[in-house]
């Protein structure tokens, strides 16, 4: 009776939730940071091409090491990748006060991306070793409930700080927001074993954790089933490089204040926060492509939008749009994390995540990369340009997602004691 009123609640999962804070905490630092970021460049006299070959080093730098640390993820354990990543992102954010170069800083933020690669497929694949198949879209969305926090939090409160204190204070708060992550991770985040479970009188703990040799290849665990993950992986991510490079010098060139970039956070964020986690649970009952589709199209079409925005309108427009691909976003990200967990075996899951990372790393690296070009043709082309990417990603993506998607499978009772299902533990 107590575990069937347990699992009727809300965030039971014990890990599930500490990654969560772990990424409530980190993605605070990060945020703090974040509206700052390439105006700090440009304070130092860096060029646009400067400025985004900051953005694009950081995910040049995870475009190399996810699949790489992923794979190492899966042979020597989740922790020990989250503390190594984690103790480099609390170092760099003190060394980036110390660049009076922006190739330095171009250098630094590269370390940093080292650091990052080491901790994001770590931790998703935590995720994944913690939570029942039928419940990992549930569990995704709580993580993302968690990174969506710090990102409302973090930029709003560092636009203000760099406001009054000036760009240098966000650098020094963030490095002690990423210290309490790291603190965090070393007490309460431990490596999960695999569990058998006999749906009968007692379970029974059976350790397999995996040991993987070569590298998962693609035809021989996925072919289209992941290729449909793949391509919305670049969707996901192309805006993001977009958002890295150019978000902060797009407003400011507009008029707006550091404070206000720092709130345009806030309506994006706020979304996710409430329906992320309700939406993730949807996607583990009624399946994942609807909201794969639907959501998408919707986060590609706002992200077009934004190419209409004035120094006349943009202070409602953007805070508005940003409302609506917050929306859209809490529905479609963890039915695609989802998905991708359904169709992951055990045994790859960090190489995996490293793979889907890497792929949407290297979207987001182009789009870092030469969309500050267009930005000096056009202010508006880049938007448009990320609206017309993402539509064909994830219209073509959730297609293949729709032909191949499976229902996550729930543990039937056995007919018999000696029967038994597979599972994952659950925390205690």
């Amino acid at each position: 009776m107590v575990s069937r009123i347990r699992s009727s609640l809300a965030f039971t999962n014990v890990n599930v939730l500490l990654i969560a804070i772990v990424g409530f905490v980190d993605l605070t630092g990060t945020g703090l940071i974040f509206p700052v970021r390439a105006l700090y460049a440009r304070q130092m006299g860096a060029s646009m091409f400067e400025i985004g070959m900051i953005a694009s080093s950081f995910l040049l730098a995870e475009l190399i090491f996810q699949i790489p640390f992923g794979v190492a993820s899966d042979r020597f354990g989740r922790r020990r990748m989250m503390l190594i990543g984690m103790t480099v992102r609390t170092i760099m954010p003190i060394l980036y006060l110390f660049a009076a170069d922006p190739w330095v800083f171009i250098a630094f933020r590269f370390i940093d991306g080292i650091g990052a690669s080491a901790v994001i497929p770590a931790a998703r694949a935590y995720l994944m070793d913690s939570t029942p198949e039928d419940r990992r879209g549930e569990a995704f969305g709580i993580f993302g409930m968690g990174t969506s926090a710090g990102m409302l939090l973090g930029p709003a409160i560092g636009g203000f700080v760099a406001q009054w204190w000036g760009y240098n204070a966000p650098y020094g708060i963030g490095a002690a927001m990423a210290a309490i992550a790291l603190l965090i991770i070393y007490l309460r985040i431990f490596d999960r074993p695999h569990v058998t479970v006999i749906k009968s009188d007692a379970p029974v703990v059976k350790s397999d954790t995996p040991k993987v040799g070569k590298l998962a290849t693609f035809r021989r665990y996925f072919g289209w089933p992941l290729a449909g993950a793949l391509i919305m992986a670049v969707g996901l991510n192309w805006g993001y490089g977009v958002m890295t490079t150019l978000w902060s010098v797009w407003l400011a060139d507009m008029g707006a204040g550091v404070d206000y970039i720092g709130i345009t956070f806030i309506t994006f964020t706020i979304p996710l926060i409430i329906l992320s986690g309700y939406a993730g649970k949807l996607s583990d009952r009624l399946g994942r492509t609807r909201f794969i589709i639907v959501g998408g199209v919707i986060v590609a079409l706002s992200h077009g939008s934004y190419a209409l925005a004035t120094g006349n309108n943009y202070f409602w427009f953007v805070l508005g749009m940003g409302l609506v691909e917050g929306l859209a976003f809490a529905f479609a990200q963890p039915a695609i994390d989802g998905y991708l967990s359904d169709i992951i075996p055990a045994n790859v899951r960090g190489q995996v995540q490293g793979i889907y990372n890497s792929i949407g790393l290297s979207a987001a690296l182009v789009s870092a990369t030469f969309m500050p070009m267009l930005y000096q043709v056009g202010h508006a082309l880049p938007f448009v340009a990320i609206g017309i990417i993402e539509v064909v990603c994830f219209i073509g993506g959730g297609l293949i997602v729709a032909r191949h998607e499976r229902k996550p499978r729930t543990p039937q009772l056995a007919e018999a004691p000696s029967q038994t299902t597979t599972s994952l533990a659950l925390a205690d």
